[in-house]
């Protein structure tokens, strides 16, 4: 048996707070995957459907399971969405949940199955260390009771940060076989995509926005031009801007940020084209009215380098196979599981 190789992911047990929700809608048997000779799935006897949620291979999952991981997830749900849309929201969360709890179940029996390496005990020591910590613990006899109080113990609390690092370095050690980029194949890929990797130039502005329907447009028009060409400076500009402008970003002095060139309005890209840093250009004539730009810095465009983008990319890429592989991984699991759903 060989010892579990795995980087420490900030892992988190979770004190158990079972909550108990009313007025459910009578649940339905779905069944995503039958056995091999595809038997027909029914309703579990002697089951209190309105707090099981699911099951996978005959072990169930309650409510109470998948409100510990979302129910800060549908709290706010409630801040952002009304009437039915509340129910739809909170549903698809559950499902989610349910999901990710059946996948754990699943790659938790494929380590038993085949127990390819053992769980360092300091892992685990280390998870409720960081446990107690996040709850304000002083020690384990604090978390101990804190997780009283709470419906369960430390000892579960254990026994779930040592699934969870058999969970975590199963997915490891998949990913360990699966996800391999060779520096040749990470290489190419920069050089398919170097365009996409390059910054295009960019410029950073300030904006001034005078709109024609203005009553005072001429006077404020004739303020504009007198004081912007005797000073360029940035506050008085940015005066000028609290003071007149129409345009977005007033309040903040007219500051638009770093946009990139080629995203300009081809009247503003003109204009703009050869001014220096401080300077500023205007009036610029349009439809909706008349506009002063204040260039505050410009960015050349900057091809990319392999040596300055290569461990990104390298990331990157490994993150995608990572999801892809996941994906994969649980579905071969899945493919001989019983999984049932009850909403």
């Amino acid at each position: 048996m060989k010892s579990l190789m795995i980087i420490k992911s900030g892992l988190v047990a979770t004190v158990a707070v079972l909550l108990i929700t009313a007025g459910m809608s009578a649940p339905f048997v779905k069944t995503e995957k039958s056995d091999a000779n595809n038997m027909i799935l029914r309703k579990p006897d002697n089951v209190n459907v309105d707090s099981i949620l699911a099951s996978v291979n005959g072990e169930p999952i309650s409510l109470g399971d998948v409100l510990e991981e979302s129910r800060h997830e549908e709290a706010r749900v409630y801040l952002a969405f009304t009437g039915g849309e509340v129910y739809n929201r909170i549903k698809q969360i559950r499902r989610k949940v349910v999901d990710e709890i059946i996948n754990r179940k699943l790659i938790l029996a494929d380590f038993h199955e085949k127990t390819p390496f053992t769980i360092p005990r300091q892992y685990v020591e280390s998870m409720l260390d960081s446990l107690a910590e996040h709850y304000g613990c002083a020690g384990r006899k604090e978390l101990a009771s804190k997780a009283r109080k709470s419906g369960t113990t430390l000892e579960q609390l254990q026994q779930r940060a040592e699934e969870r690092v058999a969970v975590q370095g199963m997915i490891n050690n998949y990913y360990f076989t699966h996800v391999n980029p060779t520096p040749r194949e990470i290489y190419e890929y920069f050089e398919q995509h170097r365009d996409e990797l390059s910054e295009p130039a960019k410029i950073r502005l300030r904006l001034l926005m005078l709109k024609k329907e203005r009553e005072d447009f001429d006077a404020c028009r004739a303020t504009l031009e007198k004081t912007l060409s005797e000073s360029s400076q940035q506050q008085v500009f940015v005066a000028m801007v609290k003071l007149y402008s129409d345009g977005p970003a007033a309040a903040s002095g007219g500051n638009l940020g770093w946009i990139e060139c080629v995203n300009l309005r081809p009247e503003f890209a003109q204009a703009a084209s050869n001014a220096k840093p401080g300077i500023v250009v205007g009036p610029i004539d349009t439809p909706e009215g008349i506009y002063y730009l204040r260039v505050e810095d410009f960015q050349k465009p900057r091809t990319a380098e392999y040596k300055d983008v290569g461990g990104r990319l390298k990331n990157e890429i490994e993150n995608r196979l990572k999801k892809t592989a996941y994906k994969r991984y649980v579905a071969s699991l899945r493919k001989s599981a019983i999984i049932r759903y009850y909403f």
